[in-house]
């Protein structure tokens, strides 16, 4: 069924554009830039029948070398929490649509 539907899309993009109507390099995607690394160590926390409650320590390193940053955080989780919950290292790449 979706190959179907990209298949339609793929067809009609082709024709719209070999009459003008559409210009595919418009629907490229823009070009990323990397901003930076987030880095979180996610702290063993209380679990509760319905929930549980974990801090977060992060650090913000840029690419473009400044000086990096730290934040706190909190999640906080709603539902039935099963089993134990360890230490977790969670890393994220920042990106940006444009420079």
């Amino acid at each position: 069924m979706i190959k179907i539907a990209a298949r339609r899309l793929a067809a009609a993009l082709g024709v719209a554009s070999g009459f003008g109507l559409v210009s595919l390099p418009a629907l490229a995607a823009p070009e990323r830039v990397e901003i930076g690394v987030l880095r979180c160590r996610v702290a063993t926390g209380d679990n509760f029948l319905a929930g549980s409650n974990r801090t977060l320590r992060c650090l913000f390193e840029p690419a473009d070398g400044r000086r990096p940053e730290t934040y706190d955080g909190e999640i906080t989780r709603i539902g039935v929490e099963i089993g134990e919950a360890r230490n977790t290292d969670i890393r994220w790449m920042l990106i940006s649509a444009e420079n």
